[in-house]
């Protein structure tokens, strides 16, 4: 005894209306022993006369899986799937499964209900409006149901304006006088024969007209007329329409020094990268470097330098750092022939170094001078220098001032001892 096949169950449910831009979905079930949702193919029934045959379905349709015997179809219309003038396009799909031994057709209608695409218009104008000035407008109709006949109409036009309908564009011309100065609103319209689509212009004329010339660079042209470009003659690129000139001028290359830059591009300036205003953008030297010249630039400083334009860090300054702490004398009372001995103690109470320093006794009634050589004195240091001075014979009795210095090239301190001579 052999099992006897019985056909599978095809189940197709859900609305059998939709419209151009909306997603059909349709419920698809199987019901079979073997026969699975795998197995359902969709195709579109047609009939001429009383022939019918299945063609591939609509494009862009989906059958997705939901379960071994269950699934959907899904299809969106585009606009353009119901034909003007028809509103509605009906169609059948037909759904099969198969066991391998039976097959099970259903046959689904579906209604497409038109969706009208509006037509429209893109403008453009040749914006600002101004009086004794051409205006031009030109609106182009489009409609995305492409079989669609468009009608132009229009209303509400300036007298000074012409329109000119051809085919799917309008074109509005006119040239308005010194009296048209104003704000006029003016009407497209465009119908497929199903809707119809307006759009609202305006026009903004400008009084131009009475307005006063307004020349910002005095050169006789109003600035509303200014033309911008190369006002040189002798350029490359002179316009001889430009009355303000824009800068872009161009010229031929002449190159005087030969320095590989064009004349007209030499930039003048220092040019000695030594120099305290160099300048690396200058190709041509002016003669104005000043070169750099380290020292003490504070004028307060003992060895300010007038010429130096860099500091360099030698200021020195008069101060109470070095100082000469005591001087002690052989002898305060001399006789003509003697010899004066002086110990001269020396001290750094700061932190200034003190470089070739000398001290120095003079008197300078008898003409005479004794020097200790150069020394260096730091600071914390002391330091004692021993100097010698001979009175003269032809020293006369009385009181004399010895001057001792204590001297540098910049720093320069000193201070007096009273002598007799019997």
């Amino acid at each position: 005894y052999l099992p006897q096949n019985i056909a599978p169950t095809l189940g197709v449910t859900g609305n059998n209306v939709v419209q151009e831009g909306e997603q059909l979905v349709l419920n698809v079930v199987v019901a079979d022993e073997t026969a699975t949702f795998a197995q359902v193919e969709v195709k579109e029934k047609v009939c001429f006369l009383f022939i019918c045959g299945y063609v591939n379905a609509p494009l862009g349709y989906q059958l997705i899986e939901t379960d071994v015997n269950d699934g959907q179809f899904t299809w969106t219309p585009d606009f353009s799937y119901v034909q003007h003038p028809d509103t509605q396009r009906d169609l059948f799909l037909s759904f099969s499964v198969s066991d391998g031994e039976f097959t099970t057709r259903v046959n689904v209608p579906i209604s497409v209900i038109d969706v009208n695409q509006l037509p429209e218009f893109a403008v453009e104008t040749n914006e600002p409006f101004e009086e004794n000035k051409n205006v031009e407008i030109i609106a182009t109709a489009t409609d995305a149901d492409s079989e669609d006949t468009l009608t132009l109409d229009h209303s509400g036009l300036p007298n000074w304006t012409v329109a000119d309908v051809n085919g799917n564009v309008i074109t509005i011309t006119g040239v308005p006088t010194c009296d048209d100065a104003g704000i006029y609103e003016l009407t497209l319209s465009v119908t497929d024969g199903i809707d119809t689509t307006t759009e609202v212009i305006t026009i903004n004329l400008a009084d131009v007209c009475d307005v006063p010339c307004v020349d910002t660079d005095s050169d006789g042209v109003c600035d509303v007329d200014e033309v911008a470009g190369c006002t040189d003659a002798t350029a490359l690129n002179y316009n001889a329409l430009a009355t303000d000139d824009d800068g872009s001028c161009t010229y031929a290359c002449v190159d005087t020094d030969n320095d590989g830059v064009c004349d007209v591009d030499e930039v003048a300036g220092c040019t000695n990268p030594n120099a305290f205003n160099y300048n690396s953008l200058a190709t041509e030297d002016d003669g104005t470097c000043t070169l750099k010249i380290s020292g003490c630039t504070d004028v307060t400083a003992l060895n300010y330098e007038p010429n130096a334009n860099i500091g360099d860090g030698s200021c020195v300054y008069a101060h109470d750092d070095a100082k000469i702490m005591s001087v002690r004398l052989s002898s305060e009372i001399l006789s003509a022939g003697d010899q004066l001995v002086m110990y001269v103690t020396l001290s750094d109470k700061g932190n200034t170094d003190f470089n070739d320093l000398t001290v120095t006794a003079i008197q300078p009634d008898w003409g005479i001078k004794a020097s200790s050589t150069e020394f260096n004195l730091y600071p914390g240091q002391e330091k004692v220098r021993t100097l010698v001075l001979p009175v003269p014979y032809f020293a006369q009795p009385g009181e004399y001032l010895i001057k001792l210095t204590l001297s540098n090239d910049y720093y320069h301190e000193s201070t007096y001892r009273l002598v007799s001579i019997y």
